[in-house]
C-alpha cells in the first residue's frame, strides 16, 4: 500500500515522512507488547485468555504490524507540515487507520480526522460495527463519511456516544443519473470477479475453467482485480483458459463495459457485484467449504444464488439462460 502526497513538484511518497528513528521505535514498542503479553498469559487462568495472548504476542510482532505502526508517525509529521483542516483516510476497521488518525491528533488536535467507509460493511467486522472505545488509541475518526444510509445504519449502535459524526456521502464507484439495467439471461455470459487477492482469483478463476466446457453457449469473463494482473495468478491455474474457446481475460479497462456484455456475475467477497446488480446481472456466489463466507449481498434473500460445486453453477446458470 503506497499513499502519495500532493506536493507543488509533484508527489511525496509517504515514507519520506517517516523520521529515522521511528521503525526502531516502532519495533521497541511491538517487542514491549509482546513480552506483556507473553506475562500474561504464563499467569492467567483461563484457557482461552492464555492461547489468545500467546497467538497475539506472535502476530504483533509481525512486519505489518510495524507498517502499519508507521502510519502514526506519517500522519503525525503531514499534519505538521502543511497544517490540513482535515486528514482523510479509508474506514475498513484496519490498525493503519487507527494509527494515523492519533498520529494527526498528536500533531494537531484540532485537525478533523475523517475516515470514508467506502466498501462492504460485512456482519462480521467487528472492528467497524463495535469498535473499541476504552483505549487510549483513537477507534474512531471525528466523522464517518458513510457510502450510503444502510451502511450508516450499521454503524449507527456502535458508534453512538462517541465523537464521530456519521454522515451519507455515496460512492465513488458509480457515475450519478446512471440507471438501472435490466436482467438479460439469453446473454449467457458469465462475469467472473474475485477480490485482489491471488488465492481468491485462483478460487475463481478455477470455479470458471471448470465449469466452461459443461456450457459450450456460454460465454466466461475472467476480470482481474486492479492490483492483480492475470499473469500473476496465471501460474497458479490448472486449467488454462487459452484453451477453451468460450473463455477470455478481459482486457476492458471500465468494469462498466464488462458488466454491459454479461447476464451473471460470479463473486465471492468482491464489493463489484453491488454494482453488477444495479446493472441487472444475475448473482452467483461461489461457497468454498473450507472458507469463511463472505458475500457483500449477505442481506439478499432472493435473486442471488449461491452454489458451490461446478454442477450447482451449470445447472443455476442454464435455468436462468432458459429463462430469457
Amino acid at each position: 500500500r503506497l499513499f502519495v502526497a500532493q506536493v507543488e513538484d509533484g508527489e511525496l511518497p509517504e515514507l519520506a515522512l517517516v523520521p529515522p528513528l521511528a521503525p526502531a521505535l516502532t519495533a521497541l514498542g511491538q517487542l514491549r507488547a509482546s513480552v506483556r503479553l507473553r506475562w500474561l498469559a504464563a499467569r492467567t487462568r483461563d484457557a482461552l485468555v492464555r492461547r489468545v495472548s500467546v497467538q497475539a504476542s506472535v502476530d504483533c510482532l509481525a512486519p505489518s504490524a510495524t507498517e502499519f505502526g508507521l502510519y502514526y508517525w506519517v500522519a503525525r509529521a503531514a499534519v505538521r507540515r502543511w497544517r490540513p483542516r482535515a486528514f482523510v483516510t479509508l474506514y475498513e476497521g484496519h490498525g493503519w487507520e487507527k494509527c494515523a488518525w492519533a498520529g494527526a491528533k498528536a500533531a494537531d488536535r484540532d485537525c478533523l480526522t475523517v475516515g470514508y467507509q467506502h466498501t462492504v460493511v460485512f456482519p462480521h467486522a467487528i472492528s467497524l460495527l463495535r469498535p473499541q472505545l476504552d483505549h487510549p488509541v483513537p477507534a474512531v475518526p471525528d466523522v464517518v463519511a458513510c457510502t450510503g444510509d444502510r451502511t450508516r445504519d450499521m454503524l449507527g449502535p456502535g458508534h453512538a456516544g462517541t465523537r464521530a459524526r456519521l454522515l451519507t456521502l455515496g460512492t465513488f464507484r458509480r457515475a450519478g443519473g446512471v440507471k438501472p439495467g435490466r436482467p438479460r439471461p439469453g446473454r449467457r455470459t458469465v462475469l467472473v470477479v474475485p477480490e485482489g487477492y491471488l488465492d481468491e482469483e485462483q478460487i475463481l478463476f478455477e470455479a470458471a475453467l471448470r465449469v466452461a466446457p459443461a456450457l459450450p453457449d456460454h460465454h466466461f469473463i475472467l476480470r482481474c482485480h486492479p492490483v492483480l494482473p492475470f499473469d500473476r495468478v496465471r501460474p497458479l491455474l490448472a486449467h488454462a483458459p487459452e484453451d477453451l474457446p468460450n473463455v477470455e481475460v478481459s482486457a476492458v479497462a471500465a468494469i462498466e463495459d464488462d458488466y454491459a456484455r454479461a447476464s451473471v456475475v460470479l463473486y465471492r467477497g468482491s464489493s463489484s457485484v453491488l454494482y453488477a446488480v444495479v446493472d441487472g446481472l444475475k448473482p452467483i456466489y461461489w461457497h468454498h467449504p473450507h472458507r469463511h463466507d463472505i458475500d457483500p449481498l449477505f442481506e439478499l434473500t432472493t435473486w442471488r444464488e449461491r452454489v458451490g460445486s461446478p454442477g450447482e453453477l451449470a445447472e443455476v446458470a442454464r435455468r436462468y439462460a432458459a429463462a430469457g
